[in-house]
């Protein structure tokens, strides 16, 4: 049974309306023959030659119609083969009758206005001809009988039908291909506003979480004890957002990078400082990290797989994944010249957002002043320091 449903919803995918009025005009056309088999008084001739014709229609009709069900992709290959035989069996009656007013006539009506419904005017006018010339080869030996005014105007019929129809079919296409056009244009307008939409949910969710990075690492400005200890946390922080896969911190000290901090709490992924910001021919010298300091402006750089990372790895393919890398200058004051370098990693595949690099640009602003602050506080200690101690030494007693 569920092989059967399942093949039956095939059969349904490829059919329309139209194929359940062929169906409903075959079982028709039989359910009629048997009615007039038994109702009408026939000659014992006409009888077997509509008896003969009953089974072979219902035959074929049933072959057809299980070749529809097993095989939906030769549909319009049945009913051209369909059409064919249909006209022999309609020929078959109307040559069955003794008079010229038979309805059997009407069935040749019945195959145009189908066939141009599914196929269209010009196959519609094919079907006309053939009709025509089958109904011809049907009377012939009726044909001394027969007015030729009566015969043109039936024959003229069968033409009269397939134009008006084949038009009326052409024009409810376009209008079908219209709406079907049109509702894709919605469908596809509707699918982009939606993207557009996701695409903003998600932005704005990246966003507040690298907004809450940012406010997590302000507050670590206000409470570290020392230097180290905040420069280490807030590279640890950094990496704690989801698409941040690495972060280092390298701070200038006679125009070199002496002192690195990084995200990593165990084992430094970077080769020992220092770095070398002016060698031209080194490798370091290419990196985000020199260019920023170097130009003393953030730069943002999308990882080339092509281009080996200039940055002095211990273990370069530890990067593998790496989408985009951001470097930004740390300075004390906006116009000041860079203490070192904030440089963050991302594995998100749209790389960084402008209203991120605003923020993290802000954030590099921060540090820097909190790296100048504490310096400020070191320096003033030690001067206290030296202060107090000659204060000792100059007020401390002589030795006897």
């Amino acid at each position: 049974m569920p092989l059967l449903r399942k093949q039956w919803e095939k059969v349904v995918q490829v059919t329309s309306e139209v194929d359940l009025t062929f169906l409903l005009l075959r079982v028709f056309s039989l359910v009629g023959g048997i009615v007039w088999f038994f109702i009408v008084p026939l000659a014992p001739r006409e009888k077997a030659i509509l008896l003969k014709a009953l089974s072979y229609f219902s035959l074929y009709s049933v072959l057809c119609y299980l070749v529809i069900f097993f095989r939906p992709s030769l549909l319009k290959r049945v009913y051209l083969v369909s059409l064919f035989l249909d006209m022999i069996f309609l020929s078959n009656l109307v040559h069955a009758e003794t008079s010229f007013e038979n309805s059997f006539f009407l069935g040749y009506y019945l195959l145009i206005c189908l066939h141009t419904i599914y196929f269209g005017l010009g196959f519609g006018l094919v079907v006309a001809v053939f009709s025509a010339a089958c109904y011809v080869i049907s009377i012939l030996h009726m044909l001394v009988h027969i007015q030729w005014t009566d015969l043109a105007i039936r024959i003229g019929f069968l033409f009269f039908i397939a134009v008006p129809v084949g038009l009326l079919t052409a024009k409810v296409k376009r209008d079908k291909d219209k709406v079907e056009n049109f509702n894709r244009t919605l469908e596809t307008m509707d699918r982009q506003r939606t993207d557009k939409i996701r695409a903003l949910l998600d932005q704005e969710r990246y966003l507040r979480e690298i907004l809450g990075t940012v406010a997590h690492i302000n507050q670590l400005l206000i409470t570290s004890p020392t230097l180290t200890s905040l420069l280490e946390s807030s590279c640890a922080r950094f990496v704690q957002h989801g698409h941040y896969g690495f972060s280092w911190i390298g701070l200038l000290a006679n125009g070199k990078i002496q002192t690195v901090y990084t995200s990593e709490a165990t084992g430094n992924p970077l080769m020992d400082p220092p770095y070398g910001l002016d060698a031209a021919d080194g490798l370091f010298y290419r990196s985000p990290t020199a260019m920023c300091i170097r130009e003393n402006r953030a730069v943002i750089r999308e990882n080339d797989p092509e281009s080996p990372d200039p940055t002095p790895w211990r273990d370069p393919d530890g990067m593998k994944g790496c989408q985009a890398v951001i470097s930004l200058p740390l300075r004390a004051h906006q116009s000041g010249q860079p203490l070192g370098a904030l440089t963050i990693y991302t594995w998100r595949k749209e790389g960084f957002e402008p209203e991120e690099k605003e923020m993290l640009d802000e954030l590099a602003g921060d540090i820097g002043f909190a790296i100048d602050s504490f310096r400020q506080k070191e320096s003033v200690a030690k001067l206290t320091a030296n202060a107090r101690l000659i204060t000792k030494r100059r007020f401390s007693p002589l030795p006897t």
